[in-house]
């Protein structure tokens, strides 16, 4: 008999990140209203600052939600999954960060990126053995 594994990590992450999406996107309409801006960047950087720290969250949150969820259903351990989670919003948080302060590389944008694929990695290697071992 099989039991079904509520994912309320994964559900307690998703909530966390979509306010940090929807902080992220009001962000973009503020500064489309102050820059008058109606559509992409208008050639203004810091238009374009805002609209890349909103689609680099849209790229990468998705998938890796994904895997932790597939992760944590499929039955990886609880403190794997979060683990998982945490360092995610945490790599999130860095990365938002990063891309809102400066135009340029810097740290916290490459620490959140780093740890944001690599969350993806060890999430997606964990859901698969557990798929195996199922």
């Amino acid at each position: 008999m099989s039991m079904t594994i509520f994912p309320v990590i994964s559900i307690v992450a998703t909530a966390i990140l979509a306010v940090g999406a929807a902080c992220l996107a009001i962000w973009v309409i503020v500064q489309r209203v102050r820059l008058k801006v109606e559509w992409g960047d208008g050639g203004n950087p810091d238009m374009a600052q805002a609209v890349r720290a909103h689609a680099n969250f849209s790229e990468h949150v998705p998938m890796a939600l994904l895997a932790i969820g597939a992760s944590e259903i499929s039955g990886a351990s609880r403190p794997l999954v979060i683990g998982l989670a945490a360092s995610l919003i945490a790599a999130r948080v860095l990365s938002a960060y990063g891309l809102t302060r400066s135009l340029g590389p810097s740290l916290a944008r490459q620490a959140g990126a780093s740890v944001t694929i690599a969350v993806m990695i060890v999430a997606g290697i964990s859901a698969l053995l557990q798929a195996v071992r199922l």
